[in-house]
């Protein structure tokens, strides 16, 4: 999935006045397709405009070229997304990935959250992290961990940003390694889900 001329949508969280945010993906996945999306008019997120996007396959987008960063934030959609990017990945063109992972927040919307870190290791990537929405801190999430990973971040509500690198530069080796009691919040976690 890929919104052509993105820099036309408007960048505002969520919530605050004139927010865009998509609302339907048709065709999303195996073919290129449409998108809506809303134009939020006040904090109860009620849309007072609705467009409709082209959209495309994001193999048909990028087609030769190798990508140092790709940075995905489609609120929910990012499973739809990889699987418009296969070629690019078994290509080895992908060198970085960074993925907001929300389980809790956005399950249902197209994204396997408990498939996506294995979904991301089956594509190439050599080591995944977390990010520390607080700190420069990411934590490695090995392979045998992606399961128990999803269930605690789902459980706590957590939403944080998923970076995989697939070559053989990494940043940030030596990270240490997540666990559960890893806290990546610093207490950014609604305490309604923390029972």
């Amino acid at each position: 999935f890929c919104v052509p001329q993105p820099h036309n949508l408007l960048h505002s969280p969520c919530g605050v006045p004139l927010a865009a945010q998509l609302q339907r993906h048709m065709e999303s996945g195996a073919h290129s397709g449409q998108a809506q999306w809303s134009v939020m008019n006040d904090s109860r997120n009620e849309g007072s405009k609705r467009d409709t996007v082209r959209t495309k396959q994001l193999d048909a987008v990028i087609r030769g070229d190798t990508v140092a960063l790709l940075k995905v934030d489609v609120e929910g959609y990012e499973g739809d997304m990889l699987r418009t990017a296969g070629a690019l990945f078994s290509a080895g063109r992908v060198r970085h990935a960074v993925l907001e992972y929300t389980p809790a927040q956005f399950e249902g919307r197209g994204t396997d959250y408990a498939e996506m870190l294995p979904l991301l290791y089956a594509l190439g990537a050599r080591t995944c992290f977390a990010a520390h929405r607080r700190r420069p801190l990411h934590y490695r999430i090995p392979r045998e961990a992606t399961r128990r990973f999803y269930e605690v971040n789902k459980r706590i509500c957590m939403q944080t940003d998923i970076y995989c690198t697939f070559c053989s530069e990494n940043p940030f080796r030596g990270a240490p390694i997540w666990t559960e009691h890893t806290d990546l919040t610093e207490g950014i976690v609604a305490p309604l889900y923390l029972s």
